[in-house]
């Protein structure tokens, strides 16, 4: 469920794109440098300069809605690659208290990411989708010229404009990629990369309307990548959007996206021809036309009518006659908060279950505002609580999971007395729970509970201190041991098991192993695209391997353990081969 309000269109031009769900207590700050040394944001005051430790998770699709694996996913100093299912998590990743920038990379596809309010000590969402580098057109880098995408969006090179990486001149074949997001679509908001706050020219921040984004990328014929000289311009050309909004004006600001630091930046002008607004641009990457405006920060709590309870995961709309619809989830606090329209009467809505539950006013606010409690019905929500402990039998620290086959992993962290509680909408609802130690090195074997609705099932002590917590991938090459254990992410699809790994733990090297096979105890089917990177060099696996389980168990939260080995090709050539073996454990989930 994600924890941040997605603003996206209805009938009208959406005014704004992330507004950030965020968890309902104190935040315990030390002092620090900005996240990702961004001194220009911190330079205008939309950092803090105060760095708290928190966690995050989510989903990478592409924009056909297909989950991405082998996604890059960097938070500061810290990283993690999507499995199978796109999904990816980052434990205790340092970031700026009032902002981090999730950064999203794979190659064939626009870098992109998402901004989020994170949290201390809790899970922050964020879903984004990757837009692919899809070749529009070419032209030739001595003569210039114009490439058109299908939407209409378009970019007219200069002639002899074109270097490559290291400031040479490319006179060869230039292929364009160019993709365009229309800000009336309802998948706007996820492809659109950032949170539609801006920095202007004169270092004022501000929230967007955008009247349309495109992004573009040249490559070489041999697939490297190109850039504009300095001191030349192309001509972007930007279609309006399919929807109506409000009337657009004669010229607009353009705004590039910082994709180092996350934010939209003031940088030119387009003007109105027909039904698209034309401009020049210095480089290359997203680039949106968009009036600022004034916005306010809100947050509010959803709780029970009877119980007084926090309700997890209801659906919160926010209405702005001008703007369009914002729709988002509440967290396990039963929290949500974001920007919204500045000075504007608004309707917020709740659903459960898909179900109107309730409508009310808000606004207008001229200020950042903390609503008072929102009471809702409870005839579908159950509760499911308990305690977790030690070896002792004595309350411990730590985190509880819940995890079924409609939801990814949801986890909270227990009190001080160790006491856990999830409110579960839509019951009843089957799931396993397990817990860990607050180190992630300890875990509980898995229980099943089903929730009761308008009821609350204890299941009593769940002791974390049965099994080893540790997940890991080893490999073995040449005599060497490479250990993967810090960023570790599995799928299972049902038929498949897939596992990602990554380390960068050496400056300059990026290591990481990607393996999927058949969900069986004993494996004969493997994904073709199972590699390992060591070092800078990328080996594929060949038909010659094998895997075998030590451990294995279909319950979720159980952890699962084999040995591989075969042979692996350097770079897709038979004739450079290398035997590679190596083994692992992970958890069900």
């Amino acid at each position: 469920m994600p924890n941040y309000l997605l603003v996206r269109s209805s009938l009208l031009l959406p005014l704004l794109a992330v507004l950030f769900l965020f968890q309902g207590c104190q935040k315990e700050e030390s002092e620090a440098d900005p996240q990702n040394n961004s001194t220009n944001l911190s330079d205008h005051g939309y950092l803090s300069g105060i760095m708290i430790q928190t966690h995050f998770r989510g989903l990478v699709n592409d924009e056909g809605g297909n989950p991405l694996s082998g996604v890059y996913i960097s938070i500061g100093n810290s990283y993690t690659l999507t499995d199978d299912e796109g999904f990816w998590q980052i434990l205790n990743a340092s970031v700026d208290s009032e902002r981090a920038y999730v950064k999203a990379q794979k190659p064939g596809y626009f870098t992109s990411g998402r901004v989020l309010h994170p949290h201390e000590d809790n899970f922050n969402r964020a879903f984004i989708t990757l837009m692919s580098l899809e070749i529009a057109g070419s032209v030739n880098g001595q003569t210039g010229g114009e490439v058109i995408h299908s939407s209409g969006a378009a970019v007219d090179l200069p002639a002899n404009g074109i270097v490559d990486e290291n400031g040479v001149e490319y006179t060869g074949q230039v292929n364009v990629a160019l993709c365009y997001i229309d800000p009336s679509s309802d998948d706007f908001f996820q492809e659109m990369p950032g949170d539609l706050t801006a920095l202007e020219e004169d270092g004022d921040f501000k929230a967007l309307i955008s009247y349309g984004m495109i992004g573009v990328e040249l490559q070489g014929i041999a697939g490297q990548e190109l850039q504009l000289a300095d001191g030349l311009v192309a001509q972007i050309s930007v279609p309006l959007p399919s929807q109506s909004g409000p009337d657009p004006s004669s010229t607009i600001p353009l705004w590039h996206f910082d994709e180092d630091e996350g934010v939209w930046k003031e940088d030119g002008e387009a003007s109105l021809v027909g039904n698209e607004y034309v401009g020049e641009v210095s480089h290359f990457s997203f680039w949106n036309c968009d009036i600022p405006t004034d916005y306010v920060f809100i947050e509010g709590k959803v709780i029970g009518e009877t119980s007084g309870q926090p309700m997890l995961g209801v659906q919160i709309n926010i209405v702005s006659n001008n703007f369009g619809t914002g729709t988002g989830y509440t967290n396990d606090q039963g929290f949500f908060g974001g920007i919204i329209p500045a000075n504007e009467v608004l309707t917020l809505e709740i659903y459960v279950c898909g179900e109107l539950v309730l409508s009310m006013e808000i606004g207008p606010f001229s200020e950042d505002t903390t609503l008072p409690p929102i009471e809702i019905p409870e005839n579908i929500v159950g509760y499911i609580t308990g305690v977790l402990v030690d070896c002792e039998n004595q309350p411990t620290s730590g985190f509880v999971t819940i995890n079924n086959s409609l939801i990814f992993p949801e986890s909270v962290e227990v009190d001080p007395d160790g006491i856990f509680e999830f409110n579960i909408n839509c019951s009843p609802q089957t799931f396993s729970i397990y817990g860990f130690d607050e180190d992630y090195e300890t875990a509980s074997l898995p229980q099943q509970v089903t929730s009761i609705p308008m009821e609350t099932v204890d299941i009593g002590q769940l002791n974390n201190c049965t099994i080893s917590a540790e997940q890991y991938v080893e490999v073995y090459l040449n005599g060497d041991s490479y250990l993967f254990a810090d960023s570790l992410y599995t799928g299972f699809t049902g038929t498949d098991i897939w596992i990602s790994v990554a380390d960068n733990s050496t400056p300059g090297e990026f290591n990481t192993v990607t393996l999927g096979f058949e969900d069986s105890i004993n494996p004969l089917e493997f994904y073709e695209e199972n590699n390992i990177s060591i070092d800078g060099i990328l080996y594929f696996q060949s038909d010659d391997f094998n895997l075998e389980f030590t451990t294995y168990s279909e319950e979720l939260g159980t952890f699962l353990e084999f040995n591989f080995n075969g042979t692996y090709w350097i770079d897709w050539n038979p004739d450079d081969a290398q035997v590679i073996s190596g083994s692992a454990r992970i958890l069900r989930e």
